[in-house]
């Protein structure tokens, strides 16, 4: 997906020589652009906490929108998180 936001110092990584978003920056674009399906974030958020990607202080320190505290917190009651 390629489109243009105002990024964060926490959005961003990089992986070899690219600037790519952090996973939790991707998993909210993806629950903002209502293109995919449930079933595949919900895959997504379960491997990114299961593979270390997302972590809960990453939760913890990042301030959410109320559409996005709502479909996350959604996610994470989907997979068994508790923030």
């Amino acid at each position: 997906m390629l489109h243009k936001a105002n990024l964060t110092v926490s959005d961003i990584q990089k992986l070899d020589c690219y600037l790519v978003t952090s996973p939790l920056r991707t998993i909210l674009d993806l629950l903002n652009s209502d293109t995919i399906e449930q079933r595949f974030l919900i895959q997504a958020v379960l491997q990114a906490f299961n593979k270390g990607l997302i972590l809960k202080s990453h939760l913890e320190e990042r301030v959410f929108s109320a559409t996005e505290t709502i479909k996350l917190n959604y996610l994470l009651d989907k997979i068994g998180v508790n923030v």
